[in-house]
């Protein structure tokens, strides 16, 4: 993973989310959660669910095994830090991408067979772009 920066939107000007350092390391502001969602089959294997956001940088290992996470901390950094999209939101967000990846786009089968995207993900997914594009 590379330094990542983001242009704020109140015109404060460059902030720097995450920083790569030598040894596996980053200094960010903010870590991934590993777990599973409620929709995943019990035997799949943790996935990022969540994000904890730091009052400070903080120096973590940027190592993470089996996991592409360079879209996630993209989505992250872009939602959370510059467009100020709620963590809560951005949770789901994952989620729903997380669904998409294992249902629409590879097949892979590890959520569970009632689970569906409903209407009120629509309108989520709705009401997020109408804030991120006012």
């Amino acid at each position: 993973m590379s330094s990542g920066s983001i242009w704020a939107k109140d015109e404060s000007g460059l902030k720097h989310i995450f920083i790569n350092q030598p040894y596996q390391k980053i200094s960010t502001w903010f870590e991934v959660v590993n777990g599973r969602f409620p929709f995943q089959i019990q035997d799949s294997n943790e996935t990022p669910i969540s994000f904890i956001v730091y009052e400070n940088m903080r120096l973590i290992s940027s190592y993470k095994s089996g996991l592409d996470i360079s879209s996630l901390v993209k989505i992250i950094t872009i939602l959370y830090f510059r467009d100020n999209i709620p963590k809560n939101d951005v949770d789901r967000i994952m989620a729903l991408r997380y669904y998409r990846s294992n249902v629409a786009a590879h097949l892979t089968g590890k959520v569970k067979t009632d689970y569906r995207i409903n209407s009120n993900d629509i309108s989520f997914f709705i009401d997020v772009f109408t804030r991120l594009f006012k």
